[in-house]
């Protein structure tokens, strides 16, 4: 990943533990591991590095073009929607940037934030803290979803679902960690219904795999299907009675500043969903 020989690397380790008095790293026959020292000094290190790079792209904010590295994340189904575009968008209009870029859930994402891991996330607004600074970015709306010309909808021309008529149909939704997932729990529990779950799972491609086979459906954000609704392989019934939208923020810790470069990129985070949130 260096692009360093093996070689080097391997001296420089040794030069380190050397500095440090201790073997840093174990090797067995399925890989490398660190040591109790390495690890120390790796959490250790990782906020100092952290530091680092926060000084160098300060630095780099004094001159008018955003340069530098940022790091941000987005939820698997957001980057699904925007991931590729976004980093096309990135490179086009600020070369000189380094965009780091992972998939994350929400509880992932806030622990690194504070941990200083990384700038930038998109989250759920659903238990979203005060100890981060975040900027609503708009919503998305929650759809019924099924394989195009499935027998959940062969009865209904309709445009939209009511919530209730929901029940009887089997569904794969997110789990109860899910931010999404919340929302479904708080409407089903207001409204009396409980609703036929037979999978309970996080992961959006495993979630469309499974609705293609026919024999399950699913309650998820449009913007997390508008490929497979575009192309015609899957059907969708907006939800009535209630709606259910999915909110959404750009976060940032409040420990370290908005750089200019993290605001160029939240700016075409920003012009990326426009079109797709409400």
């Amino acid at each position: 990943m260096l692009g360093l020989p093996q070689s080097v690397v391997s001296r420089r380790i040794k030069e380190l533990e050397s500095i440090c008095g201790a073997r840093l790293l174990y090797r067995h026959g399925r890989g490398v591991v660190a040591t109790p020292a390495g690890q120390t000094l790796l959490e250790t290190a990782r906020p100092i590095v952290a530091e680092l790079a926060l000084a160098i792209n300060s630095i780099a904010d004094c001159s008018a073009r955003p340069s530098g590295q940022v790091s941000l994340a987005l939820s698997p189904m957001l980057m699904s929607a925007i991931g590729a575009n976004f980093l096309a968008e990135m490179r086009q209009c600020f070369p000189d940037v380094r965009v780091n870029l992972v998939a994350a859930y929400s509880r992932y994402q806030y622990e690194w934030l504070m941990q200083g891991r990384i700038d930038i996330a998109i989250l759920n607004e659903v238990g979203l803290t005060s100890q981060l600074v975040f900027e609503p970015l708009g919503a998305t709306r929650v759809v019924f979803a099924c394989r195009a010309e499935s027998e959940f909808l062969q009865d209904s021309t309709e445009q939209a679902i009511r919530f209730e008529d929901v029940r009887s149909i089997p569904l794969v939704i997110p789990t109860r960690e899910h931010g999404l997932r919340r929302h479904i729990d708080l409407a089903a529990t207001k409204n009396n219904i409980a609703l036929n779950i037979v999978y309970e799972v996080d992961d959006i491609q495993l979630t469309k795999e499974l609705v293609a086979m026919g024999k399950v459906a699913t309650l998820l954000p449009r913007l997390g299907l508008t490929k497979e609704i575009v192309t015609g392989a899957f059907s969708e019934r907006r939800l009535e009675a209630p709606e259910i939208a999915a909110r959404f923020v750009v976060a940032t810790a409040p420990s370290r500043p908005i750089t200019h470069t993290m605001s160029a990129t939240i700016g075409v985070l920003k012009s990326q969903v426009a079109g797709l949130l409400i």
